[in-house]
């Protein structure tokens, strides 16, 4: 149940739960910043989308009627090959792993129902991993990298709520995620955690300007890096985590070149 489109690396690859078990199923102004993140290669990505198939409708999970759930409520598990990648969960409490090198992350958009939990990891390299408004309260730990990266924007899709990909062309055969960042109706809080205690660094609460209600609680460990939503036009709020007492505050899109390309090269 893996479809796989070629490119000259690894191509397009749908995989569910048959898909999951056919790949390696992995072992469970800026201060501060001296240079950007490298551009990372995206030209040759691998292209991972969850299937969301292992589900009740699916005999070979459901067999018979029993009664009983026996599905992983289109959870999902995707690695990530050796290069960069394109992991992409969409609907269940998704598991993503990059692997090696760097590599965009989404858990993927449930609208705030329940499962909706991805565990995202992002291996050596610096990796992205991409929050939308609807997604659940994941948990990010980027890796070995030196900017990894969270982002919370509002992802373009498709009319099946895929995210869209920018086009591609002679020198780049695969596009990558954008997304909406300014105009945003939503805004983050940050709290630093006691790593002992909670297994994390930092606790990101993305809240809505329209109800003042919390939404979710994003986990975060080994992340240099914290790009959110605006409700101004051209700009972000960003912190940079290193920093011996990290702030959220606003900074031009212009500027996010500075820190990490690939976020700049994303966002809009």
């Amino acid at each position: 149940m893996i479809q796989q489109i070629e490119n000259d690396r690894k191509g397009l690859i749908i995989g569910g739960v048959l898909g999951a078990l056919a790949l390696t199923v992995l072992s469970v102004g800026f201060p501060g910043v001296a240079e950007a993140g490298a551009a990372g290669d995206f030209t040759r990505a691998g292209v991972l989308i969850g299937a969301d198939d292992d589900n009740q409708d699916n005999p070979l999970v459901q067999p018979g009627d029993s009664g009983i759930n026996q599905s992983l409520d289109n959870a999902d598990v995707l690695e990530g090959q050796d290069g960069p990648d394109i992991l992409i969960g969409l609907l269940g409490s998704d598991l993503l792993s990059g692997g090696s090198d760097d590599d965009i992350l989404i858990g993927g958009p449930e609208a705030f129902v329940a499962p909706n939990k991805d565990i995202i990891l992002g291996g050596s390299g610096n990796d992205i991993n991409i929050w939308a408004p609807g997604d659940g309260s994941d948990a990010f730990i980027g890796g070995e990298g030196d900017f990894d990266a969270q982002v919370f924007g509002v992802i373009d899709r498709d009319g099946d709520g895929v995210p869209i990909l920018t086009p591609s062309d002679v020198r780049r055969r695969t596009g990558i995620p954008t997304a909406e960042v300014t105009h945003q109706g939503g805004f983050c809080t940050l709290e630093k955690v006691d790593r002992g205690e909670t297994g994390y660094d930092y606790f990101v609460r993305f809240t809505t300007f329209s109800d003042g209600l919390l939404k979710v609680t994003i986990r975060l460990k080994d992340v240099e890096q914290l790009f959110c939503t605006s409700p101004n036009g051209g700009a972000i709020t960003y912190a940079d985590l290193t920093a011996p007492t990290p702030v959220l505050e606003e900074v031009s899109l212009a500027d996010v070149e500075k820190v990490n390309r690939v976020v700049a090269r994303i966002i809009r």
